[in-house]
């Protein structure tokens, strides 16, 4: 969930470009998984879904607030 959020905010301008995807890669590296060729697996619906279902606390560790 967490990488398709980061996808759909990285697309949000219409632009994807390098450094983006070198921050997604290095968030993939930290979480031992792979960047799934930058493709969202969830649809945007579903990522809200789910954001509304975390705990306050994953909500901190998500937003990083």
């Amino acid at each position: 969930m967490y990488l398709d959020l980061e996808l759909y905010l990285s697309k949000v301008d219409g632009e994807f470009n390098e450094l983006e995807k070198q921050i997604i890669d290095t968030h993939c590296i930290e979480m031992h998984i792979d960047s799934n060729k930058y493709q969202c697996e969830l649809s945007l619906d579903e990522v809200f879904r789910k954001l509304e279902e975390c705990t306050l606390e994953e909500k901190y560790i998500i937003f990083e607030v």
